[in-house]
């Protein structure tokens, strides 16, 4: 097998979640994915600043299969009252550049160090986007 065959064969496995309700953490992540096979690996990148994740994760699964069935039956599901978005992640090479400042590069040198990325650029800026007007509020509460 080639090393582009090895990684095309890894990015079947490999599922973006986006979407997540704050109370979602890597154990309710797993659970809501385990009835579709075996994970490899559940992850939900946290902001170094606040640690709280940014509403999303991945799900990696031990065969592509299973993650496909979880793909085609999760995306659009509700979590916790929210509609997940779930996509075949990419390797963070696809990723490119983008502004969003230092919330947006530190965000994308955890995605570079996972080895993914959300499969779109507009799903990291509503994201992102949703992140920051959360923060927003959360300031404007606590400054009244």
């Amino acid at each position: 097998m080639t090393a582009q065959e090895t990684i095309a064969a890894s990015q079947k496995k490999l599922i973006y979640v986006g979407g997540l309700d704050e109370n979602v953490d890597e154990n309710v992540l797993a659970a809501a994915f385990r009835p579709f096979g075996e994970l490899q690996q559940v992850l939900v990148p946290k902001d170094q600043s606040t640690k709280r994740h940014r509403g999303f994760g991945f799900v990696e699964f031990v065969d592509s299969i299973d993650a496909q069935s979880a793909l085609d039956n999760m995306h659009d599901s509700e979590l916790y009252g929210r509609v997940l978005k779930c996509n075949f992640a990419r390797p963070s090479a696809a990723m490119g550049g983008g502004g969003g400042g230092i919330w947006a590069q530190q965000a994308a040198e955890e995605w570079m160090s996972s080895g993914v990325v959300p499969k779109s650029a507009d799903e990291i800026d509503r994201q992102i986007h949703h992140v920051q007007a959360t923060e927003a509020k959360t300031m404007t509460k606590t400054n009244q």
